[in-house]
C-alpha cells in the first residue's frame, strides 16, 4: 500500500493508458505504477522502461528509421543483439 504525497490518499497498483507524442507521433502504452485518484502517480525505474522503450521507438519513426511496422523494431532489436557478439 502506497500513500499519496500530493493529497494522502491510498494509492492503487495498476496498468494505465498513457499517451507519448513526440514530433507528431504518437503511442498508447499501459503503464505501471501506483495511481491516485486525484490524478497522482508514482513509477518506479523497472516501470518506467514502458515509457522509454516506447520513446525510442517513436524517436526511429520521426528520424525515418521505421515504419509503424513494430515488428522491425524486434527485427532491429535482434540484430544489435547479434552484432554485438563476439566472433
Amino acid at each position: 500500500m502506497m500513500t499519496c504525497h500530493e493529497c494522502g490518499q491510498t494509492m492503487v497498483r495498476d496498468a494505465r493508458p498513457v499517451v507519448l507524442i513526440y514530433e507528431g507521433h504518437f503511442i498508447t502504452v499501459d503503464l505501471p505504477g501506483w495511481y491516485c485518484a486525484c490524478g497522482e502517480s508514482v513509477h518506479s525505474s523497472k516501470e518506467m522502461t514502458v515509457s522509454d522503450r516506447a520513446l525510442d521507438l517513436l524517436k526511429a519513426r520521426a528520424g525515418g528509421l521505421l515504419d509503424a511496422n513494430p515488428g522491425q523494431l524486434t527485427l532491429l532489436r535482434d540484430c544489435r543483439a547479434d552484432c554485438q557478439q563476439p566472433g
